[in-house]
Order: C-alpha cells, then sequence, then structure tokens
C-alpha cells in the first residue's frame, strides 16, 4: 500500500488549490519522516533568538505548511498530526534559545 504526502498551506487553509503533493511512500513511517522533514523546515527562518513557542507556534498555524499523509487505503493505528508535532519541536527547539 502506498502512502502519499499531501501538503495544505495554512495561509490559504481553505483554497484547495494551495495544496499539492509532495510525493507517495512505500511505508507510513517513510511518509511520516518526510511529513516532520517538511514542518521542521518552516522553523529554519523562523526561529530567532528572543522568538518563544508560543509565538513560533502562532506563526506556523497561520503560515506554515501543514503535510497530511493520506493512505491509499482504509489504516488503522497513529495518525500524524503536524502541528502536535510541531509543537513537540519547537519545545524542544526552544529550549537551547
Amino acid at each position: 500500500m502506498k502512502f502519499h504526502l499531501r501538503i495544505f498551506d495554512n495561509y490559504h487553509h481553505w483554497d484547495e488549490t494551495s495544496s499539492y503533493d509532495h510525493g507517495s511512500y512505500e511505508t507510513y513511517e517513510d511518509a511520516v519522516i518526510a511529513a516532520k522533514k517538511i514542518v521542521e523546515e518552516y522553523f529554519v527562518d523562523e526561529c530567532k533568538p528572543g522568538r518563544t513557542a508560543g509565538d513560533l507556534m502562532a506563526s506556523f498555524a497561520m503560515y506554515g505548511e501543514d503535510p497530511v499523509v493520506i493512505p491509499g487505503e482504509p489504516r488503522k493505528g497513529e495518525i500524524f498530526s503536524p502541528r502536535d508535532y510541531a509543537e513537540e519541536y519547537v519545545k524542544e527547539l526552544c529550549k537551547n534559545n
């Protein structure tokens, strides 16, 4: 079964035409790795001294990309949440700020 990664633009959240396919993956885990990388890349330019985790999350919610893993067929189990992952990632990132 293939897993597809679809990217939604938080700035144009309700505009389906601003979303795009990022690729297909053989495993759920590979798709999640790619999705996490997309979330992390957003914060590369956003993380500056003095910015708090709350500031970064507010920015991500407004302007970040929201990667969604779509299974090729119904699947049971864990579902990747880009927002939950972003919150975890930002907490770690801001520990060193």
